[in-house]
């Protein structure tokens, strides 16, 4: 985003201006893009999130009905094996319903910024 720039930081603005995650199809159909507005309206599914940010890295997406919470702790544990040093090579991000947090609202998805195995317990960072 020019606002931060030099530094690469991206921001919501930047990641929806990139013209492939503007190609992006969506779930209401292949003829409207993913934008800001699209979002704001219709939401994103998983699929649709895990394809527009492959324009930036390599993504894998897993519904938690396919899985069980031992497979997610050891994605979890891949992912953050030593963080103090800053060099996370692999990024978690989850797909959550708010209210099943506290919170108002219906699904949100955001990037996991650590995990710490003894107490089981992830850093959701939004």
């Amino acid at each position: 985003d020019v606002e931060f720039a030099p530094y690469p930081y991206h921001t919501q603005r930047s990641i929806l201006a990139d013209e492939c995650v503007r190609a992006t199809p969506t779930h209401v159909s292949d003829d409207v893009s993913m934008s800001a507005k699209f979002l704001a309206t219709h939401g994103a599914t998983l699929h649709e999130w895990a394809t527009y940010l492959a324009c930036f890295v390599d993504v894998s997406h897993t519904h938690a009905s396919t899985t069980d919470a031992a497979a997610f702790r050891d994605a979890l544990k891949d992912a953050f094996p030593n963080t103090r040093d800053g060099s996370a090579s692999k990024f978690v991000g989850i797909n959550f319903v708010r209210t099943g947090v506290g919170e108002v609202g219906g699904g949100h998805m955001s990037p996991i910024a650590a995990f710490d195995e003894t107490t089981d317990r992830v850093l959701i960072a939004d």
